[in-house]
C-alpha cells in the first residue's frame, strides 16, 4: 500500500467519525461498519486523487429515511466544512440508503458484482463472509495512523470485533463530551385505536397486556369483526437482534447481550429473565394477542398489516409517525383518521424499562 492511498484512508476514517458524530446512532442497521475492498476502491481513489480532483467516498447505510436529500443536505455541509477545517481538503462522498432485508439484499449485489462501496454497515455473519471471501481489507495498520479516530473507539470494543487477529470493521464510537444520541426504535400504536377504545397510551407492562387485550378483543377498528392483533413485529435480519426487545427491556434484559452475575459474565439467553419474558410472551400467544406470523413475516408484510388496520402495536421507528413516511401516508389513505404515535418502553414489576440499543454510526 503506497503512502498516498494510506492518506486516502485515513481521510475515509475521519471521514465517516464526523459524520457519525453530526448524525448519531439509528436502529436499523447492523453493528459494525466495513471498509471498501482492498483492490477496487483504493486503487481508484489514488489515481483520482492524483490528477487533482476530489476524493468521493460511497457510503451505503443501512437506514430509511426517504426525506434524506439527494445532495446530503446540511448536514454533508457541515461535515466537509469540519472536514476542510481540520485540513482534509479535497473530499467529497454520496451517500445512498436502504433498510431491512432490501439494505442487505443490495449489499449482496454489490459484492458479487465488484462494486462493495467504500463504508456500508453489516452485521457479523456479513463480515466474517466478506472477510473470508477477500472483498474487505483488515484495518489495522490504518488505524495505527488515525490516533484521533482511535480516541472515540474503546477498545474493548475493537478487540472484540476482530475475526481470525484481524480487525475488519469499527465498532460504535463515543464522543468525548456528553452527548445522548436518539434511539429512533421502539414499539408503535395505533392512536386512533386507543381513541375509539378510550384507553391511555401504556406505561408498565401491566397496562400494554391491557391495551393488547383490548386491540385483540374489543373491535378497536370499529369493522364489527375480530380481526385484529394487539402486537406484532417483522423477523430481523441481524441474529444478534431479539424481537421485542421493549418486553426483555422491562425485565432488565437483552437476551443476545452478555450480563454480568455474581462477578461473573453470563449470556442472556441462559438467564431467568429470559426464560420468565418467554413464559410471558408464550401466555400472551396463547391468549391470541400476538400476530402468529411475527416470526416469519418481512417487515413490509408488517406495514401491509398496520395500513390495513390488523395490528395495533408493532416495532418500528419513531420516524412512522412523521406525516411523510411512506407507511403513515398509506395509512391515512385507507384509514384518514389512521395516527400512529411511539410508545416508551413499558416498565416493568422491578422498575426496570428499555430496549437494546443498536448502532450503525461509527
Amino acid at each position: 500500500m503506497t503512502m498516498r492511498r494510506k492518506e486516502l484512508w485515513k481521510s475515509l476514517l475521519a471521514l465517516l467519525l464526523a459524520a457519525a458524530s453530526l448524525a448519531g446512532c439509528t436502529s436499523n442497521s447492523g453493528s459494525v461498519a466495513g471498509g471498501s475492498t482492498a483492490g477496487d476502491a483504493g486503487t481508484d481513489k489514488k489515481e483520482t486523487a492524483s490528477d487533482g480532483q476530489p476524493v468521493t467516498y460511497k457510503i451505503f447505510r443501512n437506514f430509511g429515511a426517504p426525506e434524506y436529500p439527494a445532495d446530503g443536505g446540511r448536514g454533508k455541509k457541515e461535515v466537509l466544512a469540519a472536514l476542510d477545517k481540520a485540513g482534509l481538503k479535497g473530499i467529497d462522498f454520496n451517500v445512498s440508503l436502504a433498510s431491512g432485508s432490501e439494505y442487505f439484499t443490495k449489499l449482496n449485489l454489490q459484492a458479487s458484482s465488484g462494486e462493495l462501496p467504500d463504508f456500508f454497515n453489516v452485521d457479523m455473519a456479513t463480515l466474517t463472509r466478506f472477510a473470508d471471501e477477500g472483498l474487505i481489507m483488515p484495518l489495522d495498520d490504518l488505524l495505527k495512523s488515525a490516533p484521533n479516530a482511535m480516541k472515540l473507539i474503546k477498545p474493548g470494543d475493537l478487540e472484540a470485533l476482530k475475526y481470525k487477529g484481524k480487525i475488519y470493521g469499527l465498532p460504535v464510537g463515543y464522543r468525548p463530551e456528553p452527548f445522548n444520541g436518539p434511539d429512533i426504535s421502539g414499539f408503535n400504536v395505533r392512536q386512533d385505536w386507543l381513541d375509539n377504545l378510550g384507553l391511555q397510551q401504556p406505561k408498565t407492562l401491566d397496562d400494554l397486556y391491557k391495551v393488547l387485550q383490548a386491540f385483540t378483543n374489543n373491535d378497536p377498528d370499529k369493522n364489527g369483526k375480530k380481526d385484529t392483533f394487539g402486537l406484532s413485529s417483522a423477523k430481523t435480519a441481524n441474529p444478534q437482534n431479539t424481537q421485542f426487545s421493549a418486553i426483555f427491556g422491562a425485565y432488565g434484559i437483552i437476551p443476545s447481550f452478555w450480563h454480568e452475575r455474581d462477578g461473573q459474565l453470563k449470556q442472556g439467553m441462559v438467564l431467568p429473565e429470559t426464560k420468565e419474558v418467554l413464559a410471558l410472551l408464550q401466555k400472551w400467544y396463547k391468549e391470541g394477542l400476538i400476530d402468529p406470523e411475527f416470526i416469519i413475516m418481512e417487515t413490509k408484510q408488517l406495514e401491509e398489516k398496520v395500513i390495513g388496520s390488523k395490528v395495533g402495536v408493532f416495532e418500528g421507528s419513531a420516524f412512522n409517525v412523521d406525516p411523510k413516511q411512506p407507511i403513515n401516508v398509506s395509512l391515512k389513505k385507507a384509514v384518514p383518521a389512521g395516527n400512529l404515535k411511539i410508545l416508551a418502553p413499558p416498565v416493568g414489576t422491578g422498575r426496570q424499562a428499555g430496549m437494546a440499543r443498536e448502532c450503525s454510526c461509527l
